[in-house]
């Protein structure tokens, strides 16, 4: 009498039911997926109040900044002023011949 083979059989051979059930079958991985999904909106909504409020920093500072660049042009306004067009305004420079106050020029090397 001869001993019947056995088939080996081994973990990829055990059926479960892990396969057929979806994503979200198990309520709590649903729940975890949804409270994930909160916490990166907060952290978006979070990024975006901080975006916004580095715009507004820069517009203010672009406001001061062409502030002092207009009192700066107009103290410049004198008799004798020469017209410079830069982008959209129109600034008045005065030589340095006409304000006797300037003898060094400065010159830059690179």
């Amino acid at each position: 009498m001869t001993i019947p083979q056995r088939t080996s059989r081994g973990l990829p051979d055990i059926p479960t039911f892990g396969a057929s059930a979806g994503r979200f079958a198990v309520p709590h991985k649903a729940y975890l997926r949804v409270a994930c999904l909160e916490m990166e909106k907060f952290r978006r909504s979070k990024e975006k109040d901080s975006a916004a409020r580095r715009i507004r920093n820069i517009d203010t500072r672009f406001r001061e900044i062409d502030a002092e660049e207009a009192a700066l042009l107009e103290g410049l306004k004198g008799p004798g002023a020469a017209t410079v067009t830069a982008g959209a305004r129109s600034h008045r420079l005065v030589p340095p011949a006409a304000s006797g106050s300037v003898t060094k020029v400065l010159r830059l090397k690179y």
